[in-house]
Formats: C-alpha cells, structure tokens, sequence
C-alpha cells in the first residue's frame, strides 16, 4: 500500500481523547502539537501529534482535534 508522510510546521491544538483511549464516552481534551501528515491511497489524510508529556501518537484523523476548549 502506497503510503508517504511528511512534516509539517507544528500546529498546536486540542485532540479528544476518546480518540486516544478505550472510553467512547470521555469528552477530555488534551493538548497537543500536530507536527507531520500521512497520506495513503484512496484514504483521508492522517495526522501525528506529539503531546506535552512526549508520547506521540500516529494517523489520528481530523475529527480527533479542535482549535479551541469551547
């Protein structure tokens, strides 16, 4: 499968975290930097992050962040 990554300038942002854990419910934010892109074929476009605490976590996708806690 064709895939290519890419960085880009970092961004920062919010990801919910019912994109990062088990919990569908949780409707926490946490802070982040969006800081490189993943493309593959006929697929929507990707997104690592990297949180203030270092971990980092691949192909996340749009609707995982928010600019705002509003």
């Amino acid at each position: 499968m064709g895939q290519l990554n890419s960085n880009i300038p970092y961004i920062e942002a919010f990801v919910k975290d019912r994109y990062l854990y088990d919990n569908p419910n949780n409707n926490n934010l946490t802070p982040c930097y969006i800081f490189a892109v993943k493309t593959i074929i006929n697929r929507p476009l990707l997104f690592h992050i990297q949180m203030d605490n270092g971990v980092v976590w691949w192909s996340l996708p749009l609707s995982a962040f928010v600019w705002k806690k509003d």
